[in-house]
């Protein structure tokens, strides 16, 4: 099962941005986009749930819970 380190590079992807530009168009700092997907560190809730919107999924999607 995906966790949200796979989501959010697979979504990102998908959607043909990079770090930087994920970055910029939600106002969340590449470093963290960097570390999340690297699995590094953990997003808080509300990071979460602004990707989740940005990216037009749920948390749960999100969060690698739903298929």
């Amino acid at each position: 099962m995906p966790d949200f380190a796979d989501r959010l590079k697979e979504l990102r992807l998908e959607e043909g941005l990079n770090q930087s530009e994920l970055g910029r168009q939600t106002g969340i700092p590449q470093a963290s986009i960097t570390k999340w997907e690297a699995g590094h560190n953990d997003p808080s809730l509300k990071h979460v749930i602004t990707l989740a919107r940005f990216f037009e999924v749920t948390v749960g999607y999100m969060a690698g819970e739903e298929g």
